[in-house]
């Protein structure tokens, strides 16, 4: 998988969690939605460290 795929691929699990956030307006799941998506960087540093 080459840097560029793996961007990609990251701003569109970026869309799908904004687009989630928007239809739950409720304040739980969006703090939810920001969780995931630290989660979701953490691993993708993490998977550019460890290559």
């Amino acid at each position: 998988m080459s840097i560029k795929n793996i961007l990609s691929f990251f701003y569109f699990i970026r869309w799908l969690i904004k687009v989630h956030c928007l239809f739950f307006s409720n304040r739980m799941i969006l703090i939810v939605c920001n969780l995931m998506l630290l989660l979701y960087i953490l691993k993708l540093s993490i998977f550019f460290i460890v290559q």
